[in-house]
């Protein structure tokens, strides 16, 4: 994905070296390994949700076909190893506390990149003559568009409040049926 961002004028790579830099640099000698495993624990739940939401709203059906295909297949393998990282925490440490603060350090974290990662490609859409203003109001016009991004955003706090109930599983969330019938579809379903 970043080769053909790249082939198509986008310059990522000192974005992609400031987040490297921030991430493990500044960010995570903040914080000790029990709060690091659970923040990442915190953020595969994040990336699981958006894979589920991916695959159960089909919100890329508007991509590139190359691009959808490659995001499609990353959502299904979100999904399939969403629990690792859990597993991994609970084994190390598996207090409750630690498992929350660990949500809000992934929370501050990957808001904070989403939102750089966001203003960067932007920024590199004008550099490229692109009418974000004109973007935007067809983002606004198109009300299918409109429509999955409400359901996207309606689903998030709820994977937050999920993921603050004691006893929590990233199991506990039915979607690996929306991974294998993706998987399936493209022939790409492993026993």
């Amino acid at each position: 994905a970043n080769a053909a961002l790249e082939a198509q004028g986008f310059e990522i790579a000192s974005f992609l070296s400031w987040w490297e830099k921030v991430a493990f640099e500044v960010v995570a000698p903040r914080f000790p390994p029990r709060i690091r495993l659970a923040a990442t624990a915190a953020a595969e739940h994040f990336t699981g949700t958006r894979a589920e939401i991916a695959l159960r709203v089909r919100v890329l059906e508007q991509a590139h076909p190359a691009m959808q295909a490659l995001l499609f297949w990353h959502a299904a393998e979100e999904i399939e190893h969403k629990s690792v990282a859990f597993e991994g925490f609970e084994t190390v440490d598996g207090r409750y506390h630690v498992r929350v603060a660990g949500l809000f350090v992934a929370l501050v974290a990957l808001t904070r990149f989403w939102a750089a990662a966001t203003k960067h490609l932007l920024r590199e859409e004008a550099k490229m003559g692109t009418d974000l203003r004109a973007a935007a109001r067809a983002a606004r016009d198109n009300p299918r568009l409109q429509l999955e991004l409400k359901r996207r955003f309606e689903m998030f706090p709820d994977a937050i409040l999920e993921y603050l109930r004691p006893g929590f599983h990233p199991d506990d969330i039915d979607d690996l049926g929306l991974a294998r019938a993706y998987l399936a579809s493209i022939g790409r379903l492993e026993g």
